[in-house]
Parts: structure tokens; sequence; C-alpha cells
């Protein structure tokens, strides 16, 4: 690589802050991985926590 040149990028992560990012999140980043990104979305990627539940 010349000292001129920027490296090639290629993953993203996407990080949403709210409930109401979701939508966007789920639509993007297919879409992303289709053009030749890797993506790590949470919302993809991380487990989403329990309710507690007792019986």
């Amino acid at each position: 690589m010349n000292s001129g040149e920027t490296p090639k990028r290629t993953k993203l992560f996407i990080s949403k802050a709210t409930p109401g990012d979701d939508q966007f999140a789920l639509w993007i980043a297919p879409r992303l991985e289709a053009a030749g990104y890797e993506v790590f979305a949470d919302i993809l990627e991380l487990d989403r926590p329990q309710p507690n539940i007792s019986t």
C-alpha cells in the first residue's frame, strides 16, 4: 500500500439507540451485506434478554 492510499474498509458496526431504530437496522443490514460489507448489528447478533417469569 502506498502512503497516499486509503485502506479499504469492509466491516460495519450498527448499534441502534432505541426500539424505534429497529426497522431501519433490519432494513439496512442485509443491503450492506449484499453490497459486500461484513455487518455486525446488535439487533441481529446479540441475544435479547428474556423476561423473568416465575411459575
